[in-house]
């Protein structure tokens, strides 16, 4: 999310946006349960964040209890080579309130499980026959790693919340693995559906600036998706990996802080989820202040037309423990902050100047659906957490927004980098079936991205 203002020195706006300021407990994954059980009534009419429980004399007995993946479905029954046999709250009203979900997924010989994002939930995962390449890509902050492995019968996997990922079959023979969630629905986004076949579509203007080829491109990836793609259930092995069973709160957003200023110490050689502080004599005045984002970097630096002055706490120690940080971004006529994703933040922006288009893909349960808005000068925008999104400058001069986050490290996936430009890359073939085009697609798009993608941040 990502451009010229005058600002500060002379009549500062200041857009103070603070989140998480109130000692309050948002947790990562599901709220922990106020009774032993609370079997989701479906059919409720009631609207809650989650389900609203059945009456006790209304639940039945056999809610703790399924055998909806003891089997699999067709791994031929859509162009994947893979059936994923749910069991999230929708299949399982008894874990409703519970915090854990599970999922069965069989692949054919060389079929795949396609590059994907589970927004609420990490997930653990173990292969219970065959051998399937397991692929992660990590965050653009910790150099956008590509982590691979064949897993094997018996050999387990974790993938942190919000990462992409993926699995692909190398073996001979048909596969499954069962995974478990910390969450009830955690939710799911295919990143090639959501790319090509969101509804409405992305426009492609916006995916050609984004991907760097030209218009047949972009719309021979969408005819790949047209009309979203069969890839959900059909009805495991009893695997029961417990998640949050533990009464332990894990928040959503950064741990609280325990006094009034932290002010990171960059150079520590103790390594914490974070930042150790400096100490207070060390700290100086100046670390509630910056003015790293008062003016902007060159819009025309890169291909994206666009230029992202970041502000988290390896640019200002002093919000390290405080659970914010801020970009400011500036477009050129033309410009996009392409598809992306922040695993770690909830994102709040102001448009400054000019206008942005600004697109938000929900996940594959709420239909894949597009949300777009142009956005003008001194209007607002939300993004949830894990969610795909893009800015898009419609105007005909620069334009800037700035955005706050709640942590003080968000990080990010810029998805077309992280799936053609990862290191090491993502093998061909896994792309050639997770996009369905020919391995030719595949190396253009791979060749736009070598060396990875110069949209990063002026540091000022």
């Amino acid at each position: 999310m990502e451009h010229s203002f005058k600002t500060i020195a002379a009549g500062v706006v200041i857009v103070v946006l603070l989140l998480q300021q109130a000692p309050v407990l948002i947790r990562a994954t599901d709220a922990d349960p106020l009774q032993d059980f609370c079997v989701a009534d479906l059919d409720s009419k009631v609207t809650v964040n989650g389900h609203a429980c059945k009456p006790a004399s209304a639940a039945g007995d056999e809610f703790l209890f399924s055998s909806k993946i003891a089997t699999g479905g067709d791994v031929n029954a859509n162009p994947n080579g893979s059936n994923v046999t749910e069991l999230d709250v929708a299949e399982w009203p008894g874990v409703n309130t519970l915090g854990v979900s599970m999922n069965r997924v069989d692949f054919a010989p060389g079929g795949t499980n396609p590059p994907h994002i589970h927004p609420r939930a990490t997930e653990v995962g173990i292969v219970l026959r065959g051998e399937l390449l397991v692929g992660i890509i990590g965050t653009l902050d910790t150099g956008n790693r590509y982590y691979s492995k064949v897993v094997r019968a018996g050999e387990t996997f974790v993938i942190p919340r919000g990462l992409m990922h993926f699995q692909f079959n190398v073996g001979k023979t048909e596969a499954t693995m069962v995974v478990s969630f910390n969450s009830q629905n955690p939710g799911i986004v295919f990143v090639p559906l959501t790319l090509f076949g969101s509804n409405p579509p992305i426009p492609t203007p916006v995916l050609v600036k984004a991907l760097r080829v030209d218009a047949g491109v972009v719309e021979l990836l969408k005819s790949k998706f047209t009309g979203g793609f069969k890839t959900i259930t059909a009805g495991v092995v009893f695997v029961v990996l417990l998640l949050q069973q533990a009464p332990v709160l894990i928040r959503a957003t950064d741990a609280d802080p325990l006094q009034d200023f932290c002010v990171a110490d960059l150079d520590s050689k103790v390594t914490v989820n974070g930042h150790a502080c400096k100490p207070a004599s060390a700290a100086g005045d100046e670390f509630l202040f910056s003015s790293k984002i008062a003016t902007g970097g060159d819009v025309n630096a890169n291909p994206n037309g666009s230029n992202v002055t970041e502000l988290d706490v390896a640019e200002w120690p002093g919000v390290n423990t405080l659970g914010v940080s801020m970009n400011r971004v500036d477009f050129a006529p033309g410009g996009t902050n392409p598809p992306h994703v922040h695993p770690r933040a909830t994102e709040v922006g102001i448009v400054l100047r000019g206008e942005l288009l600004v697109g938000i893909i929900g996940t594959l349960d709420m239909g894949n659906r597009y949300y777009s808005k142009v956005v003008r000068a001194g209007e607002t925008f939300v993004i949830p957490r894990g969610l795909m999104h893009f800015q898009f400058n419609v105007g005909k001069t620069e334009a800037t927004m700035v955005v706050s986050f709640n942590s003080q490290n968000p990080g990010i996936v810029f998805v077309p980098l992280t799936l053609f430009g990862s290191n090491p890359p993502i093998p061909t073939p896994v792309l050639v079936k997770a996009l369905r085009v020919d391995t030719g697609v595949v190396e253009l798009l791979k060749s736009k991205f070598t060396g990875g993608c110069h949209f990063i941040t002026q540091r000022n």
